[in-house]
């Protein structure tokens, strides 16, 4: 993977988090009634949930900006997607126990899996800075 494309992928997934993070922030009532799904039982529960993407976000334009520089900061994003794509699809995969996943998620967690495979494919192509 080259600079450029691994710094297309980190502006790209920046983007993609911070608005993400923002709206699932400022309007995740709106949005869950909209995608027909019941509120969050706490809400400051998803609005802390929606925050930790916008600063995943921010992480990850500052990989943008040097990835060189930023290398560690890969393996925080490759850990963060796993980790919610993990919890989505462990829990489609086991109900009634881990309850329903509602569709929109695991097409996040779907997503977050491509970011995993890019992320992981930079962190093999940049070397670490001295």
């Amino acid at each position: 993977m080259t600079t450029r494309a691994i710094r297309l992928v980190f502006l790209l997934c920046a983007v993609y988090d911070v608005v993400l993070g923002l709206l699932f922030a400022t309007a995740f009532k709106s949005i869950y009634r909209l995608l027909n799904m019941g509120p969050p039982p706490i809400d400051y529960c998803a609005q802390l949930a929606a925050l930790l993407v916008f600063v995943f976000g921010v992480c990850f334009y500052y990989v943008y900006r040097d990835p060189e520089r930023n290398r560690d900061m890969m393996v925080l994003g490759m850990l963060m997607k796993a980790v919610f794509a993990g919890v989505m699809f462990g829990n489609m995969a086991r109900p009634p126990a881990g309850g329903f996943v509602p569709p929109v998620f695991i097409v996040f967690a779907a997503i977050d899996i491509v970011w995993l495979v890019l992320f992981a494919g930079a962190y093999s192509a940049v070397k670490k800075a001295h």
